[in-house]
């Protein structure tokens, strides 16, 4: 866990494929104390291994 807990996560399932993302908040943009996607990057895992992180990677396998 040298990554702190992420602000948010999501899991699925595509072709047969377990996917594990991980939100972790990189920027400030809004004050309203909450942390919103805009205000984090996420590191995407499929089937426990890491394939990438940022907007792109997750674009890619969403």
């Amino acid at each position: 866990d040298r990554l702190g807990t992420p602000a948010d996560s999501e899991a699925f399932t595509r072709d047969g494929e377990e996917f594990r993302v991980l939100f972790y908040r990189t920027r400030h943009r809004h004050s309203d104390g909450e942390t919103s996607r805009d205000e984090t990057t996420p590191v995407v895992f499929r089937n426990d291994e890491l394939v990438g992180w940022g907007q792109r990677v997750y674009d890619t396998v969403r």
